[in-house]
């Protein structure tokens, strides 16, 4: 099988992704490394230039600055929805244009697989391996359960992204689109 001819043909730009996304979606991500600055500025931009509305991010423990968590003049169009609220998403949750949902962290992917559905997980994972997986090497929090409840998988290929073989791995036959960083 020729993977990599796989992932050729669902190859595409951060831009391309972002103009998939239609308003009312939601999008879920998975915590700290796993999140997707590059897919999600792309988003984000589109949001700004007021191509989408309400539009609602999942994230579970930011560790990146995304632009959702600092401009409030995203509200009504791009809204960031934690699941437990780092620095970043604790400025939005504070200032009124982010929201938190309570729980606890053992609790979520059941929170997940009961309650919600997801036009989209955005994954950082490593490069693609020659039998066409990728991993999501040190992050796998919610991962499954956000697999399990989303239509589209979209990766972003980070070259500094580990590989760690004990944890969950995509197979190119189950991500949507991919974009590399």
């Amino acid at each position: 099988m020729n993977y990599q001819a796989e992932y050729d043909a669902k190859r595409m730009s951060a831009e391309a992704v972002a103009a998939e996304v239609l308003s009312g979606w939601r999008i879920g991500m998975d915590s700290s490394a796993a999140q997707t600055p590059t897919l999600l500025h792309a988003v984000t931009e589109r949001a700004r230039r007021k191509e989408l509305e309400n539009v609602r991010v999942h994230t579970l423990l930011d560790v990146y600055p995304l632009e959702l968590f600092t401009d409030s003049g995203l509200l009504g169009r791009l809204t960031s929805v934690a699941w437990f609220s780092g620095g970043g998403s604790r400025k939005a949750v504070n200032g009124g244009y982010g929201d938190v949902i309570p729980n606890y962290y053992r609790d979520v992917p059941a929170l997940i697989r009961e309650n919600y559905d997801y036009d989209a997980f955005f994954v950082s994972v490593s490069p693609m391996d020659k039998h066409g997986y990728f991993s999501l090497a040190t992050v796998c929090s919610y991962s499954p359960a956000m697999l399990e409840k989303s239509r589209r998988v979209y990766v972003e290929v980070n070259d500094c992204q580990p590989r760690a073989v004990c944890g969950m791995q995509l197979h190119v036959s189950q991500i949507t689109f991919g974009s590399f960083t």
